[in-house]
């Protein structure tokens, strides 16, 4: 079998509005019992930081024997106001 491990704590991750995420930062190993470190193998899809919410990022590799095994990253997008992060598209109050 095929153990996946996201460095990521709790499996959720937060990162402010139209910025980059650095996928490799997440993953920090896949380790295959036949295999061994299939690291390289990891593929996964992308989040659309232009848009606020929660977006699943998941990671997949595939073994020597066809084996997948999928982990799932729940990412946070938040809006920036005034260069600080906040979740929600709450209106901002006006005083």
């Amino acid at each position: 079998s095929t153990r996946v491990r996201s460095s990521a704590a709790s499996d959720v991750y937060k990162a402010a509005q139209n910025t980059s995420i650095n996928y490799n930062e997440l993953i920090n190993s896949a380790i295959d019992e036949e295999d061994g470190n299939i690291l390289a193998n990891v593929t996964h899809n992308d989040i659309d930081t232009s848009k606020v919410g929660l977006q699943n990022l998941i990671y997949t590799v595939t073994d020597s024997d066809g084996n997948t095994t999928a982990k799932t990253v729940h990412v946070t997008i938040e809006k920036v106001v005034n260069n600080e992060s906040q979740q929600g598209d709450e209106p901002m109050e006006q005083s």
